[in-house]
């Protein structure tokens, strides 16, 4: 019968500890699913104020552009190889063809400009002739 009792003894002892072990455990993972947690959310904001940052600035440059009229802001930064750097890139590329067809016009302009002159002063010398 003593030995009967032993064995239920020592049966309970290790259903304690058991119980107390996987406690711990669970605290353990717990705390480490905690700090998993704080440092994913540390990293996620870092990476996302990275990509706010550099579209603001996209954005900023490209409403100047818009709101001023002045394409001969400065251009955005094309520092990285990723989505944003491409899209820096485009808008760059885009204000940069702008500047050119914007001069070209200018240019058509002024030469129109003079042959109208020219025209106006040929007519004027014919008139006096008569």
């Amino acid at each position: 019968m003593q030995f009967i009792d032993e064995y239920n003894q020592s049966k309970i002892k290790i259903k304690y500890k058991s119980n107390e072990q996987f406690a711990n455990d669970a605290n353990s993972v717990l705390i480490l699913l905690i700090i998993v947690g704080v440092l994913s959310y540390v990293l996620v904001y870092l990476l996302t104020r990275n990509i706010s940052k550099r579209l603001k600035q996209l954005v900023e440059t490209n409403n100047e552009n818009k709101i001023n009229k002045n394409l001969t802001v400065n251009k955005v930064p094309e520092d990285c190889k990723d989505e944003i750097g491409l899209l820096a890139s485009s808008s760059n590329v885009m204000v940069d063809t702008l500047n050119e067809i914007i001069g070209e016009m200018n240019t058509v302009s002024k030469k129109s400009w003079t042959a109208k002159v020219k025209i106006v002063k040929g007519s004027a010398n014919e008139a006096k002739k008569c």
